[in-house]
């Protein structure tokens, strides 16, 4: 994926993988994220303090715990399912 046209738009960090123990630290002041395959459930949902839009650049979205998504993102946030 070529990551240059979200660079331009502001601050951008990116990983291959993201162990679970890792996933709070990397999050932590994201507006935007990103994920393909590290699952977002209740613990790391919790700690999405700055988060305003998640989008789970996979075929599926079973690696989100979407009920506890939606009620912490602002009811404007978007959850972009790509295949």
């Amino acid at each position: 994926m070529d990551w240059i046209p979200l660079a331009a738009l502001g601050e951008l960090s990116v990983h291959d993988e993201t162990p679970h123990d890792k996933l709070a630290e990397r999050t932590k002041d994201a507006t935007v994220l990103l994920a393909n395959k590290t699952p977002l459930r209740k613990k790391n949902i919790d700690k999405l303090a700055a988060t305003r839009m998640v989008g789970i650049m996979a075929t599926g979205y079973n690696i989100v715990t979407l009920k506890l998504l939606l009620k912490k993102i602002s009811l404007s946030a978007m959850l972009l399912l790509m295949a």
